[in-house]
């Protein structure tokens, strides 16, 4: 399992990390999620895979949302170990499929296309 290999990781300002690891160190990626009848089912999901640290309690999509943005954080047990930071946003789609637009940052660019693949395989 991916979250075998990543350990949660809290920190007090993931917008300034975010910032901080910049456009160049990250990838993302859109995919449709029909195999979730909704946003919380997909959110879990993610959190669940990746087993990195929420921020903010953002696993938890308020009730009637049409999109929703999950925070995470975590270090991937590599040499050395690298921080990763992931916004998960969830939503419907025009044709009400659930969708996920992932963005994640940080570590090198195999991790993060590893991940963002594994995530949807």
């Amino acid at each position: 399992n991916i979250c075998d290999f990543i350990e949660p990781l809290e920190v007090a300002n993931f917008h300034k990390d975010w910032d901080d690891i910049g456009e160049l160190e990250q990838h993302a990626d859109t995919f449709a999620l029909s195999a979730f009848k909704n946003l919380q089912a997909a959110a879990d999901e993610i959190v669940g895979f990746l087993g990195m640290e929420e921020h903010n309690n953002t696993k938890t999509v308020p009730a009637k949302s049409k999109q929703h943005t999950v925070l995470l954080v975590g270090r991937i047990c590599t040499e050395p170990a690298a921080k990763l930071l992931v916004k998960a946003k969830v939503f419907y789609s025009t044709d009400n499929v659930v969708t996920l637009e992932f963005t994640i940052r940080g570590g090198d660019e195999n991790i993060r296309l590893f991940l963002t693949q594994e995530l949807v395989s």
